[in-house]
């Protein structure tokens, strides 16, 4: 292996054990349904969702979802979600992170 060859290894390797898996582990959740929304004062709104609960991050919190006013485009899934409740349509959420203890909500698609 010439030394260019093994630079590029070595590197690839040590990212893989500096950037654990977890930090790659954000995802869509399944299809399902609102349950309730909780909006708070302090500018986020708490999301529960029927089915199992989907935690790719393993937050601490096992059971509500949470959306901050500081995500982009808070106004467009808070929307989207008083509408899919009103409708009771099945939606999709994209959870990166945690919150708290919550994980957290970027993205929601009504289906």
């Amino acid at each position: 292996m010439c030394r260019k060859q093994w630079a590029a290894v070595t590197i690839f390797l040590m990212s893989i054990i500096l950037f654990p898996i977890s930090s790659w582990a954000a995802g869509w959740s399944n299809v399902v349904k609102m349950d309730r929304i909780y909006p708070r004062a302090e500018g986020f709104v708490f999301v529960d969702l029927t089915g199992a609960f989907y935690n790719p991050d393993n937050c601490k919190n096992s059971g509500w979802y949470r959306l901050e006013k500081s995500t982009p485009g808070f106004e467009n899934i808070y929307s989207a979600l008083l509408a899919a409740t009103t409708a009771k349509s099945e939606i999709k959420v994209y959870l990166n992170g945690c919150v708290g203890d919550y994980p957290k909500i970027q993205h929601v698609i009504i289906q």
